[in-house]
């Protein structure tokens, strides 16, 4: 069966020294509940947090997401649009050059609904400037995703999908597949790809 599956990327800046930037172990929670608290992350010094977050329901919001008990306010990047015809949606957040240690993420929501946070560690991105690329557009497909990606050779690009019914999402080729899962209605994943205009693909939906 064909399924509506929005996918939407987030575009990290390369770093001065013109490496790819590189993302370390990544933390994930689901819970119906509110707020939702992940695992731990290990972020290096000059490092960023990106934070992927999931919603399943058409009404609710994030009201905020802090690391560490509240002692770092993330902000909003980019979001999914609001759909009459789904109760999907995708935010990412993200926070630049914070103390480097370990850090826990919490997303806040308006009210307690099935949702996801996928916590990313990045080293090597430019936090001088703009760290992450607010201009992410979102895509939806019926059928397997295929979306292109406008960056050069140093940018790397992070994607978070999230696809309705029980699906096992399969990351495409040169993707770096950081997670994917499946849960009663709906499937998730997240991956990385670097080089020039890459073109991000899903396979399994």
């Amino acid at each position: 069966m064909k399924r509506l599956l929005p996918i939407l990327p987030l575009l990290l800046w390369c770093a001065p020294a013109w490496a790819i930037p590189t993302v370390g172990t990544p933390a994930y929670v689901q819970s119906s509940s509110s707020p939702l608290t992940s695992g731990n992350v290990t972020v290096a010094s000059g490092g960023s947090i990106a934070v992927g977050v999931t919603l399943s329901d058409a009404t609710a919001t994030v009201s905020g997401v802090t690391c560490n008990g509240g002692g770092e306010v993330l902000a909003a990047i980019a979001s999914t649009a609001r759909r009459s015809w789904t109760s999907q949606y995708i935010e990412w957040w993200g926070l630049k050059n914070p103390t480097a240690g370990t850090y826990t993420c919490t997303m806040t929501l308006s009210a307690s609904v099935n949702a996801q946070i996928g916590v990313f560690p990045i080293s090597g991105a430019d936090t001088s400037g703009t760290a992450f690329n607010g201009g992410a557009t979102a895509e939806y497909f019926f059928a397997n995703a295929s979306l292109g990606f406008t960056c050069t050779s140093d940018d790397l690009v992070i994607d978070m999908l999230y696809a309705a019914g029980q699906l096992s999402p399969v990351a495409g080729g040169g993707q770096t597949d950081l997670a994917a899962a499946s849960a009663s209605f709906y499937g998730w994943g997240f991956s990385t790809k670097g080089g020039t205009n890459p073109t991000l693909t899903w396979s399994d939906l």
